[in-house]
């Protein structure tokens, strides 16, 4: 039975239609019901029992509970307009028509079926919604005009043999009733749904609620995602930024690879720029005479070029400790009178200062140090650290090709001083050679003397002896 009622009551509304059209639709389904079992059914019993030989008015209720079991049908049609219209204007006219037909000629309205048909009447502002006014207009019109034309009705419809007394009596009881009932009905059916609205309401309250929390869960995830979403497009142009910063560095680096003040000129200028930092240097691991310390090979300072000379022992200071320790130092409380920032306008105390070491798989191949106004944030020291691998190669290969070309300019110049040498020497050989030469000419012309000397000795040892002879004889 509770289906049954159920189904009823829904029949017509649909989830595509507007709330207060489903909530009329329902009601007109509800007053249908009640119309035609607390009204139609009695009155048809009524008419059949009491008026036997009076068909004219046994088919006006006929006829009025036949319209408005038509009204369900055109409810499941969708047609919820004409259905609410016909119960709006039917029920009042079948009343009028009812009335005109008992009431003889020229006698005043009875009371109880004016004030059916008046209730009949009320249920157009039940049925229809203000927002649909025009309906409500037109239909109210046709049913005032049922109250002024009833004298023309009742002149005009007349039966051939009067209603008794008794039975106008019977039926005026049943109309009063009848009217009543329709009233009560009417009445509980909007304190029914005067109390479906308030359950409603709460309903819309508590989904209202329930929609505000979901909006703010909504707004908070939302805010969230938008966080997230700006987190990651500040990532990702940190990321394209330092990726930018290491290609253009990368093009600076293999264009200026030949001299070690020239290259950390370039790269440290091009950084404090790009970094949009004040001040900064480069310090370099070299070995002079056996001994490792640090040199500073490039200063720069508000787009000026610094020509200072500083050597630093590994160990001294901070830069010495961040070479030793092989981590950057970041300092944001600057010791008094550790560095000042010069320019045209005065000296100034830096907001934070960057040492960062320049390193190559573990090798320390120098520092660099970089002061600026603003702080210095997370993302500069991971671009800076990952450029200082690129120059830490750069500063290997350059010393190698300074270690080479030294290595050069010394062979080249030890074998000028061999040729020199050699030359030298061949002087020397040549010299020598002319001297043994002269040597063998003179040992020659003496070994001709003495052989000279050695002939004139034995000739004169033959003419001594020969004197000696012509002595004796």
């Amino acid at each position: 039975m509770k289906f049954f009622f159920t189904r009823l009551w829904m029949l017509g509304v649909y989830e595509d239609q507007l709330d207060y059209i489903q909530a009329k639709v329902k009601i007109s389904n509800q007053l249908g019901f009640a119309a035609i079992t607390l009204v139609g059914i009695p009155f048809l019993i009524l008419t059949y029992l009491v008026l036997e030989e009076r068909l004219a008015l046994k088919l006006i209720p006929t006829i009025g509970t036949f319209i408005v079991c038509l009204m369900f049908f055109f409810n499941y049609l969708n047609w919820n307009i004409m259905a609410r219209s016909m119960i709006s204007i039917t029920l009042p006219f079948v009343v009028l028509m009812f009335h005109s037909y008992v009431l003889p000629e020229g006698e005043r309205p009875l009371a109880d079926f004016s004030m059916l048909q008046l209730s009949f009447a009320i249920i157009l502002f039940i049925v229809f919604d203000f927002r649909e006014w025009p309906y409500m207009l037109l239909i109210g019109i046709f049913n005032s005009l049922g109250f002024v034309l009833f004298p023309i009705m009742n002149a005009w419809l007349e039966l051939d043999t009067a209603v008794s007394l008794e039975d106008i009596r019977i039926l005026s009881f049943t109309g009063m009733f009848s009217s009543l009932v329709v009233i009560n009905a009417i009445i509980l059916l909007l304190v029914y749904f005067n109390f479906m609205s308030g359950k409603y309401n709460q309903k819309l309250m508590q989904e209202a609620d329930q929609s505000k929390q979901d909006l703010k869960a909504s707004e908070d995830m939302l805010k969230n995602n938008i966080d997230m979403l700006q987190a990651t497009q500040e990532e990702e142009k940190k990321r394209s930024w330092a990726n930018e910063g290491l290609a253009k560095f990368g093009e600076i680096l293999r264009n200026n690879d030949d001299n070690l003040e020239t290259v950390s000129y370039e790269i440290l200028s091009k950084m404090i720029d790009y970094l949009g930092f004040n001040q900064g240097g480069i310090f370099v691991v070299v070995e002079e005479y056996g001994e490792v310390s640090l040199r500073m090979t490039a200063c720069y300072a508000y787009d000026r070029k610094k020509f200072n000379e500083k050597k630093l022992s590994i160990g001294q200071g901070l830069i010495g400790q961040c070479i030793k320790e092989k981590e950057s130092i970041l300092l944001r409380e600057i010791p008094e009178n550790y560095v000042h920032i010069t320019s045209g306008l005065g000296e100034a105390t830096p907001r934070s200062i960057l040492i960062s070491p320049i390193k190559n798989n573990e090798e320390i191949f120098g520092a660099i140090e970089l002061a600026s106004f603003s702080d210095i944030e997370p993302h500069h020291i991971d671009f800076i650290e990952r450029l200082s691998e690129s120059i830490a190669s750069t500063i290997s290969s350059v010393k190698v090709k300074e270690n080479t070309k030294s290595l050069l300019d010394d062979a080249q110049l030890m074998a000028e001083q061999m040729t020199s040498q050699e030359e030298e020497m061949r002087q020397n050989m040549e010299e020598l050679q002319a001297t043994q030469e002269e040597m063998d000419r003179r040992n020659i012309e003496m070994n001709s003397i003495i052989e000279k000397q050695k002939k004139i000795e034995t000739e004169l040892r033959k003419e001594v002896e020969q004197l000696k002879k012509g002595r004796v004889s």
